[in-house]
C-alpha cells in the first residue's frame, strides 16, 4: 500500500520481545527507511495492539551503535578498538579459529551461546550439535529452563493455563499488563463473563489493582511455603479430586505427610498472607470446577529455593485434578522455537538428532538435572573458561550473547578478556560483549530480513524483508549459511543448502514451505493444524517414568542419595545466606513498561521514561534508613556496592529493596552471587538476596558500581 507521499505499508512482525509474543506491526516505509510502525489490525495474535516497546522500533533499529561492517579486533582484548574487514576475511577468521580449537583439544572446548530473541536457535543449536559440541547456551539457562525442568520431571511436558475457558485463576506472579500485554483483552473479557482471579505477587502490581478479585501480597521468596499450605488445607477440607489422584498421580502419600507441616497459622506466619486470605484463596481454587494457575517463569524460579517452590505450585494441579482439563492447565509441545501452534513440525528433530551425547556438556556435573535437557547451564562458565572444571572452553561464538544477564558479570567478563583462546560476536549492536570480542559480525533486525514466525491456533507466517539493511548487516541465518561450509563437520543440510532450505525441513510436514508461505504476506492456518483435546495426554499416559504426574519425581530422585535432592517438593529458606549486617531483602528483574532487561536502555525515547537507575524502597524502609525519595542510595553487599536513585512507593514492602536491573553503570547483577545457586536448576536468586543501604551523596560517585 502506498500512500500520496510515496510511503509504504507494509506487514511485518516486532521481535523486541521473547518469541511468545511477535506481535504484528504495520511499517510505514520511505525510500527504504522505518518512518514509524504502527499496530496491525488483522494480525491474528496481537489484533492490532502494540505495546511502548514495539512502538519505538524505529529508534530500537536506527540506534547510533548499530555495527555497520564486519570488525577485527586490534587493540588490547576488551579495548574496544577494532577495524572494519570484509565479510570473507571475517567468516575465514572464525571458521578457522574454531576447527583449530577443535582439532587441538577436541568439539567440545567450543561453546556457541544464543541470546535473546532466539528467532536463530533452532538453527544456531543445529550448527553447534553438528559442529560436534553438546555446548550450545541459551539465555534460558537463567531465565525459563528451570521452568521447562519443572515440568519435565513432573508431568513430562511444559503446560499452560487454558484461560479461556477456566472460571478461577491463581496468577502467581502474574503482571500481564508489563509483560504479557496481547492478554489483557482476553483477561477483562474472562472477568466480564464471570471468571474470578487471584493474583498472587510480593508487589501491588497494574493485575492485582485492576483484575485481582482476590490479592495475596507474600513475603518474597516464600511461594512455596504458601503452596505446600494451600496444599495441606485442600487435603484437610477434603477439596482434592480423589479419582484423578488414585488413577494418575505418583507420590501422592509422601506429599501429603509431608504438607501436614503447614497448617494455616503456620503458613500465615511464613508469608505474611493472613490466615483468612489464604483460606479464601484455596476455597476459591480448589472448589472450582474448572481453574487454572498462570505460573511466572523468573520470579518464582530465581531464588535459591525456586524450583522446589515451582514444583510445589504444579502440585496442586494435581491435588485438584486440573491437570490436562478444559479449564486447567493444558500440557504443550513445541511447534516451533519455543511457540505452541497446535500443529507438528519437525524441529526437535532438526535441532537434536545431531546431539553429541558422548561429548562432555557444561554444568552437567555439579546440576545433573540437566542431562535430561539439550542446553547446557553456563553459571558456572567462568570456572570453565579458566580451567577449573573437568574440561575447558576455549573457544565462543555467540549470538545476542549478554555476559551481562548472569551472576558477578564481571567474572565472566575478566574469563573472556584473560582466559579465552578466541571470541566471536554477532549482533546489531557493539554492546559491551560485543567490544570484547576478536571478530564482530554484524546482523540485522526482524524488519531487515525474512524469517518464519508461529502462533498460537494453527498460524504461520513467512515474514519479507520491508526495510534497506543497515551497513553491511545480514540476517543471522545468512551468517551461519556462510559460516558452516567451512567448519569440521559433516552436515549436507547446513553445509549445501541454503538457509530456506533448513526452515522448509522443519515445514514439511505443514503442506507449506518459505516461497508459499511469504506469497501470502500474513500468517495463515498450517495445513496439518488440529486442535487439542483435553485429556488427550492423559488418556497416553504422561512422559515421565510413570506415565502420570509426578509428584515425587522418579527423575529428581535418583540423585537422591548423592546430592540430597528431595523428589518430593520442599520447603527451605529462600536466603541462606542471610545476615544481621545486611537486613534488607534485595529483589531485581521488575518489569516496566518501556525496557526489557538492558535490551532497550540506550533507546533514547524509552530511556527517558526512566533515565537513571532507580532503587525502589517502601516510605518506611527509606524512613528507617534517614532516606527520601530522589536521594542518591548505595546499595550494598558482601560482593560489591552499587548507587541507584532511591524512589519511594508503597507498591512494594517495608524491609524490600527493588533494584532496576540491565544499567551497565549501576548493574544490580553485581550483587548477586555466582556461587549460590539453586541446588538443583543452577538458577540465580535475582530474585531475592540480602543488602543493606546508605544515603549517598549526589557527585559522590552516582550510580557507580564496584565488585568487591
Amino acid at each position: 500500500m502506498n500512500d500520496m507521499h510515496g510511503v509504504q505499508i507494509k506487514h511485518t512482525t516486532c521481535d523486541i520481545c521473547s518469541p511468545q509474543h511477535h506481535c504484528g506491526m504495520n511499517a510505514h516505509v520511505k525510500d527504504g527507511k522505518l518512518i514509524k510502525v504502527e499496530g496491525w489490525d488483522e494480525h491474528p495474535y496481537s489484533h492490532g495492539s502494540i505495546c511502548t516497546k514495539g512502538a519505538a522500533y524505529r529508534d530500537y533499529i536506527y540506534r547510533s551503535d548499530r555495527i555497520l561492517h564486519p570488525l577485527k579486533r586490534t587493540g588490547p582484548r576488551g579495548s574496544g578498538e577494532f577495524e572494519p574487514i570484509s565479510w570473507e576475511e571475517a567468516i575465514d577468521t572464525v571458521a578457522r579459529r574454531l576447527n583449530e580449537i577443535k582439532k587441538r583439544y577436541g568439539a567440545d572446548n567450543v561453546a556457541f551461546m544464543n541470546g535473546y530473541g532466539k528467532w536463530q536457535k533452532s538453527y544456531l543449536t543445529r550448527l553447534a550439535y553438528s559442529f560436534g559440541t553438546p555446548n550450545l547456551i541459551g539465555d534460558g539457562c537463567t531465565c525459563q529452563t528451570a521452568t521447562h525442568l519443572a515440568w519435565d520431571v513432573t508431568a513430562g511436558t511444559l503446560s499452560w493455563p487454558d484461560m479461556a475457558h477456566t472460571d478461577v485463576m491463581l496468577g502467581w506472579a502474574m503482571n500481564h499488563y508489563y509483560s504479557n500485554s496481547p492478554n489483557i483483552p482476553v483477561l477483562l473479557r474472562r472477568k466480564q463473563e464471570g471468571m474470578k482471579l487471584v493474583v498472587i505477587d510480593t508487589r501491588i502490581t497494574p493485575a492485582a489493582r485492576n483484575l485481582a478479585d482476590l490479592f495475596l501480597q507474600i513475603k518474597t521468596g516464600t511461594d512455596g511455603a504458601l503452596a505446600m499450605g494451600m496444599a495441606n488445607l485442600i487435603l484437610k477440607q477434603g477439596w482434592e479430586d480423589k479419582a484423578y489422584i488414585r488413577d494418575h498421580v505418583y507420590g501422592f502419600e509422601e506429599y501429603a505427610a509431608y504438607v501436614k507441616r503447614f497448617d494455616l497459622e503456620t503458613t500465615a506466619r511464613i508469608t505474611g498472607v493472613p490466615e483468612h486470605l489464604i483460606y479464601e484463596a484455596t476455597r476459591l481454587y480448589a472448589t472450582a470446577n474448572r481453574a487454572c494457575i498462570n505460573e511466572t517463569a523468573g520470579a518464582i524460579t530465581q531464588k535459591y529455593n525456586g524450583f522446589q517452590t515451582y514444583r510445589a505450585i504444579l502440585a496442586l494441579n494435581a491435588l485438584t485434578g486440573n491437570y490436562d482439563k478444559q479449564g486447567g492447565c493444558l500440557p504443550i509441545f513445541y511447534t516451533y522455537n519455543h511457540r505452541y501452534g497446535s500443529y507438528s513440525s519437525h524441529e526437535s528433530e532438526f535441532m537434536n538428532s545431531r546431539f553429541p551425547a558422548q561429548a562432555r556438556k557444561v554444568g552437567c556435573d555439579r546440576f545433573p538435572l540437566w542431562k535430561t535437557f539439550f542446553e547446557a547451564q553456563a553459571n558456572e562458565l567462568p570456572a570453565y573458561i579458566r580451567g577449573e572444571k573437568e574440561f575447558r572452553i576455549r573457544a565462543m561464538l555467540g549470538m545476542g550473547m549478554n555476559y551481562r544477564m548472569f551472576p558477578q558479570p564481571a567474572q565472566l567478563r575478566t574469563a573472556i578478556v584473560n582466559d579465552l583462546d578466541f571470541f566471536a560476536v554477532a549482533d546489531l549492536f557493539l554492546t559491551d560483549t560485543a567490544k570484547l570480542a576478536d571478530i564482530v559480525l554484524p546482523v540485522c533486525s526482524a524488519l531487515e530480513r525474512e524469517e518464519f514466525r508461529c502462533y498460537q491456533n494453527g498460524y504461520g507466517y513467512y515474514t519479507r524483508p520491508v526495510v534497506d539493511r543497515v551497513g553491511e548487516s545480514l540476517s543471522d541465518l545468512e551468517v551461519m549459511e556462510r559460516l558452516a561450509p567451512k567448519l569440521d563437520m559433516d552436515d549436507e543440510l547446513l553445509q549445501k543448502h541454503p538457509y530456506q532450505a533448513w526452515v522448509d525441513y522443519i515445514l514439511q510436514d505443514t503442506g507449506w514451505n518459505t516461497e508459499t508461505l511469504q506469497a501470502q504476506d500474513k500468517p495463515v492456518l498450517m495445513k496439518n493444524y488440529v486442535p487439542y483435546q483435553a485429556g488427550t495426554y492423559t488418556a497416553r499416559g504422561y512422559d515421565t517414568p510413570s506415565g502420570k504426574f509426578e509428584i515425587a519425581s522418579q527423575m529428581v530422585g535418583r540423585y537422591r542419595d548423592c546430592l540430597g535432592y528431595s523428589a518430593i517438593p520442599t520447603y527451605d529458606e529462600p536466603d541462606p545466606a542471610a545476615t544481621e549486617a545486611y537486613p534488607l531483602r534485595l529483589v531485581s528483574g521488575l518489569r516496566f513498561p518501556t525496557a526489557l532487561n538492558s535490551r532497550l536502555h540506550n533507546v533514547k525515547a524509552l530511556r527517558d521514561f526512566v533515565p537513571e537507575p532507580v532503587a525502589e524502597l517502601h516510605p518506611d524502609t527509606a524512613k528507617a534508613f534517614g532516606l527520601r525519595d530522589g536521594d542518591m542510595v548505595a546499595i550494598e553487599n558482601e560482593l560489591g556496592r552499587i548507587v541507584m536513585r532511591a524512589k519511594c512507593t508503597a507498591k512494594i514492602q517495608p524491609g524490600e529493596v527493588s533494584a532496576f536491573h540491565g544499567y551497565p553503570e549501576a548493574d544490580v547483577n553485581d550483587l548477586f552471587s555466582s556461587e549460590l545457586l539453586d541446588p538443583y536448576t543452577g538458577f540465580p536468586m535475582f530474585r531475592l538476596t540480602h543488602c543493606r543501604i546508605y544515603k549517598q551523596a549526589e557527585g559522590g560517585g552516582n550510580h557507580g558500581g564496584s565488585a568487591l
